[in-house]
């Protein structure tokens, strides 16, 4: 909760625009004279939040994700000559994919962040059915793949890197998480 709130700062601090009125100094103003545990800021700094909290996740993964998650699996399975030629291949074009669902995911954040302040049921249930639908499309594509690393590992550093990317997945989908506002309906509609 706190990297969100620590968002919530930053985007007060870089915001472009100036947001129902409220500037980037009354909203850094008033998140410093606020009790943070209390703080309840309006909902277009929750929306920009969540776009600003992406993006810069996003840059950030895909810079250090690239480096950082191939140095993991590389010690995970220190390959070397015919097999590591064999994987690598296999595991970039896995990446590929993988980078189009992660592009899917990005949308359907940006999606949730345009509608958070006039969310309706409908829209909640669009939005909740698109995101287990990216979650059965990931573990669709890694489930797709596992043959084909069976085929170049064997089955043991197969389901190794099986157990690897599940834990990078979920290292991912918890600052995600981390930095996303709950769901709440429009004011209007408490």
């Amino acid at each position: 909760m706190k990297l969100w709130l620590l968002g919530l700062l930053a985007l007060s601090l870089f915001s472009p625009t100036n947001v129902l009125g409220q500037t980037k100094d009354d909203t850094l103003v008033y998140a410093l004279q606020s009790d943070v545990q209390n703080w309840d800021p309006p909902n277009s700094v929750l929306r920009e939040s969540i776009i600003l909290g992406y993006n810069v996740f996003d840059h950030l993964a895909a810079r250090d994700l690239k480096t950082g998650k191939v140095d993991i699996i590389k010690n995970a399975l220190p390959l070397e000559g015919a097999k590591a030629d064999a994987f690598w291949p296999v595991y970039r074009k896995y990446q590929l994919d993988l980078d189009k669902i992660g592009d899917k995911r990005l949308a359907l954040i940006k999606d949730y962040a345009a509608h958070y302040d006039s969310m309706t049921d409908a829209k909640a249930k669009t939005l909740a059915t698109q995101a287990l639908d990216l979650q059965i499309q990931r573990t669709n594509l890694l489930k797709s793949y596992y043959p084909q690393f069976t085929k170049v590992l064997g089955a043991i550093d197969a389901a190794k890197l099986i157990q690897v990317e599940h834990l990078i997945m979920a290292a991912i989908d918890l600052q995600l998480a981390a930095e996303m506002p709950l769901i709440e309906k429009p004011a209007a509609s408490n």
